[in-house]
């Protein structure tokens, strides 16, 4: 993956938050040039020319790669693939570290009609083995060299089915319409395969367009791994979508998150509650470290936003803590959790610290949304109201309102593989 320059700090406009700001550029508008599957999305990507797309922030030098060199790499990639045979829907994996080779590749694979197989770069090798022969996969992208300095993904030939010319593994359904093959954690049992269609992604990523949580101007720092479909959709695919820029951090320490934070120009972060516990304490750590009197003064200005913030009012924090905010990450405002519940003491200091919420509930097998807060309709404690489309039920619920919740809509899969 080419350079394109070294990343200075952005210089980004600090918005109201309840203002007004510039509709996104939409790539999967309603109306005749909607996009009907992820491969016409990688296809618009390229009407963002030079504008970041990857920013990768290394031990001691930041890259940026535009939306035009990513682009052109992923079509090398497509380009390469139906070469060799691959068909629509076959799973393509890719076994790497998140980076631009990742992206490049993971676009490629869907530019050439083929579904994204992401797997763990943690797992062993017959971990993989396994999942790679059950799912008929025929070519794996791996980490390996490197290319202007940056990792590169070669591409190998693998599974029962591996010559050119052979089809996909007889035993194994290939559909058109499968776009990414992800794998539960299996944390209950054997990792499930899940298969989401075209569809199921681009329902999630309409729903959240269409919402406007994001514009042109998001750069978004994504810590967490890509083979999981919440930081692939929301934290890679939805920025992408209308024109921001994603970064990735050189590792994830907290010194580490705080400068990619900083020399990215992140405004977005894209975490889990394990993050935002760090993120909070890691902002009470640094007060106590100027004084009692100045720790006094910040506790008692703390609850007494807090106490705003549980009736609904945002504006005392976002005005008393701007400095604060500003000494962990200069440009960072909007921070998004998934993956778990978020501990309601920790939504509500960082929401009493000035930072703007979303947070939000689904899986895998929902692409992964299933319901989110809304700005400006945010319940503490709660995983907001479900998408645009979807229908939830809490059936058999008891007394209290406890329940299984069953799920209905454009974004649920069809079933497990």
């Amino acid at each position: 993956m080419a350079r394109d320059a070294r990343v200075a700090p952005a210089q980004l406009a600090q918005r109201h938050r309840g203002a007004a700001t510039a509709p996104p550029a939409l790539i999967i508008e309603v109306g005749p040039g909607q996009a009907q599957t992820l491969q016409d999305v990688v296809q618009q990507l390229a009407r963002h020319g030079d504008a970041p797309a990857i920013i990768e922030v290394g031990p001691s030098e930041v890259t940026t790669i535009s939306f035009a060199r990513l682009t052109a790499s992923a079509h090398r990639v497509a380009a390469d693939l139906r070469a060799n045979g691959v068909e629509p829907g076959e799973p393509v994996g890719i076994v790497a570290p998140n980076g631009a080779a990742w992206v490049a590749t993971c676009l490629g694979i869907l530019a050439a009609g083929a579904a994204v197989m992401p797997l763990d770069v943690r797992q062993s090798a017959g971990e993989h083995d396994a999942l790679i022969a059950a799912n008929g996969c025929r070519v794996l992208f791996v980490a390996d060299g490197a290319e202007n300095g940056k990792a590169a993904l070669a591409q190998r030939r693998v599974g029962a089915a591996a010559s050119r010319d052979s089809g996909p593994r007889s035993d194994v359904a290939v559909s058109a319409d499968l776009a990414l093959l992800l794998h539960t954690s299996g944390t209950t049992g054997t990792p499930k395969a899940v298969p989401l269609s075209h569809a199921n992604v681009l329902a999630n990523l309409r729903a959240l367009v269409a919402e406007r949580l994001v514009d042109r101007d998001v750069r978004a720092l994504l810590p967490l791994p890509l083979h999981h479909v919440y930081p692939l959709v929301v934290g890679l695919l939805l920025p992408l979508c209308v024109g921001g820029a994603v970064a990735f951090p050189g590792g994830n320490s907290g010194p580490e998150l705080a400068r990619a934070l900083k020399v990215a120009g992140a405004n977005t972060l894209v975490g889990v509650p394990r993050l935002y516990d760090a993120l909070r304490d890691t902002i009470t750590e640094r007060v106590k470290t100027r004084g009692r009197l100045v720790a006094w003064i910040f506790d008692r200005a703390l609850a007494c936003s807090i106490a705003g913030v549980r009736r609904g009012r945002y504006g005392f924090g976002r005005c008393v803590f701007g400095g604060v905010r500003r000494t962990v990450a200069p440009t960072l405002w909007r921070l998004a959790s998934g993956g778990a519940a978020l501990d309601t003491a920790t939504e509500e200091a960082l929401l009493a610290l000035g930072y703007e919420m979303f947070v939000g509930y689904g899986l895998a097998e929902t692409a992964p949304l299933v319901a989110f807060n809304r700005p400006g309709r945010i319940r503490i404690g709660s995983a907001g109201e479900p998408l645009p489309g979807v229908e939830l039920l809490i059936a058999e619920a008891d007394a209290d309102g406890i329940g299984e919740i069953e799920v209905r809509g454009p974004n649920v899969f069809a079933g497990y593989r």
